[in-house]
């Protein structure tokens, strides 16, 4: 299994999307996170055969179940984009803790 996670600085320029699409058609990954893609938003994609459930969400995380329960690959990824205030850290831990 293969997972591609990419900080894009936002999905406007046209370049950095067709740079996500060659990456993505070279390396063929099951799932895919992108933080920054407009106005700081986060996406969790994947392959249609992929067994995968959404936990949780907010702004600043997606946290996702891979696998069914008994499979031999059951795990969890969290795509994470903190709080960019210093004095909000302590949120961004808190999500960390889920």
């Amino acid at each position: 299994m293969k997972i591609l996670s990419w900080n894009c600085q936002g999905l406007r320029n046209p370049r950095a999307v067709h740079a996500l699409w060659k990456i993505v058609v070279a390396q063929g990954p099951t799932i895919v996170f992108l933080s920054e893609t407009r106005s700081e938003g986060l996406s969790f994609l994947w392959k249609k055969e992929s067994n995968v459930a959404i936990r949780s969400s907010s702004l600043h995380h997606i946290d996702v179940e891979v696998g069914g329960i008994g499979e031999p690959e059951h795990w969890r990824i969290m795509g994470f984009y903190g709080y960019p205030a210093a004095e909000d850290r302590h949120k961004s831990w808190g999500l960390l803790r889920l």
